[in-house]
């Protein structure tokens, strides 16, 4: 048998047929819905209560040009300005990274941030340590401390030091998160905690540590570079001292007085010329070098890091986020199909008709009238 093409188009775009095969079931039984999406909603609303807002904390850096790499050119004014970006993105690899880093981060952060870390942002591990606080607040709080102590004892046998050192610096790697401006040298820091004024710590621990590293390490570079000028200084001054013994045995050699310039012989003349000339390029070469060193030397004592932060982290006063809003969509759309699907899949199984298409699609015969609902 043919299929119409034009009576194919009409069921697929017969909007009538979608409502009675899907809206009207669940309107026959829209209380058992309705109780089911209350009961996910109810559900979900203490769930809700046992997580933790969660709280930001941020700082605005610009990474300026270090000036250790300039100390080459000592004769010029050094005027900051923002740092390749090559450089900053080698930076920002450099303080993302979990080791040794963000272990020199952990070092110096408090025992608040510490105990932060300890739990995680997750929403299973949130409802275990609100609901172990809560119980710890009820009559019951005896054996809850008792069983916490036990659990706290095996962990220790369990975990070594080391281990719960890589476990916070996972958590530490996921609660820092870092918008970079290449261009203009900006780095924004930013890290999210169950506490605000952890998140303000936390931020600021990150970037002592930044900068007193910093510091090591331009004050690193710029004492290589004084390494090596103090190198070349000795070698200029081992030229110096060679190219006065020479003229000066040149002179002794012709009888000539050290302070004597010239003589009548014009042979002897250009032979102490030439030795004279050597004297004063290697005198001349050991100057510069002795400047460049001493002006090493001061500005060895007044290096500093090249970490400007432009604003400093603050105390939030609002969360940032929180999972309570999320846990009550779900419960509410967990209720909803819950109390749905059931009833859609009960009556495609029972085979109510409830359109036309119901019979035409079974039977293949056409309908030639309707009985009206008495």
């Amino acid at each position: 048998m043919a299929v119409d093409p034009l009576n194919l188009e009409t069921k697929q775009l017969d909007i009538h047929f979608y409502i009675a095969k899907y809206v009207t079931p669940i309107l026959e039984n829209i209380w058992v819905v309705i109780g089911c999406t209350l009961a996910g909603v109810l559900f979900a609303i203490p769930l809700s209560l046992l997580t933790y807002p969660e709280y930001t904390s941020s700082a605005t850096v610009m990474v300026e040009e270090p000036r250790a790499k300039m100390v080459s050119k000592v004769t010029e004014k050094i005027s900051t300005r923002p740092a390749d970006p090559a450089y900053i993105k080698a930076e920002v690899e450099k303080i993302k990274d979990p080791g040794i880093f963000m272990t020199e981060v952990l070092k110096v952060l408090p025992n608040q941030c510490l105990e932060d870390l300890d739990i995680s942002l997750e929403f299973p591990d949130q409802v275990i340590s609100r609901s172990i606080t809560l119980l710890e607040k009820s009559p019951a709080a005896f054996l809850v401390n008792l069983v916490k102590k036990i659990r706290e004892t095996e962990k220790k046998e369990q975990k070594k030091d080391s281990e719960i050192t890589e476990n916070r610096l996972i958590i530490l790697s996921k609660r820092i998160t870092f918008q970079i401006q290449a261009r203009s040298g900006i780095i924004k820091i930013s890290a999210t905690t169950l506490d605000p004024e952890t998140a303000m710590i936390l931020v600021k621990s990150y970037l002592d540590v930044w900068s007193a590293l910093n510091l090591e390490e331009n004050k690193r570079f710029i004492k290589r570079e004084i390494a090596f000028t103090k190198d070349q200084r000795k070698i200029s001054l081992a030229q110096l001292r060679l190219a006065e013994t020479e003229l000066l045995n040149f002179k002794n050699e012709y009888e000539i007085p050290p302070p004597v310039t010239s003589v009548t012989d014009p042979e002897i003349q250009s032979h102490l010329d030439v030795l004279q000339n050597k004297v004063d390029s290697a005198k001349e070469r050991y100057k510069r070098q002795d400047e460049i060193f001493w002006e090493l030397s001061r500005k060895e004592k007044t290096v500093v890091n090249n970490i400007r932060v432009i604003k400093i982290p603050q105390i939030p006063c609002y969360p940032s986020s929180t999972l309570r809003g999320k846990i009550i969509f779900f419960g509410f759309a967990i209720g909803l199909l819950i109390g749905t699907v059931p009833i859609l899949l009960w009556d495609y199984y029972n085979g109510t008709i409830r359109h036309k298409r119901d019979i035409t699609d079974t039977t293949d015969i056409s309908i030639i009238g309707n009985i009206s609902k008495v």
